[in-house]
């Protein structure tokens, strides 16, 4: 249920351009590989979650 929110949140986000994206509380293990398409993002909040991996960069320098 979290992971289907934060890919709705997402979605959403990168439709309208978002430089910011809150997926607080929403009980992450791991954020989607999604998140990489939002470039124009420039703060993403990720308080309360269980996080224990970040997704590959396809942009490692």
């Amino acid at each position: 249920m979290s992971q289907t929110r934060a890919l709705e949140l997402i979605q959403r986000a990168h439709q309208r351009q978002a430089k910011w994206l809150n997926l607080s509380n929403l009980n992450l293990t791991e954020l989607p590989p999604e998140i990489g398409e939002l470039t124009e993002l420039r703060v993403l909040w990720l308080n309360n979650n269980q996080l224990t991996q970040l997704p590959p960069s396809d942009n490692a320098e």
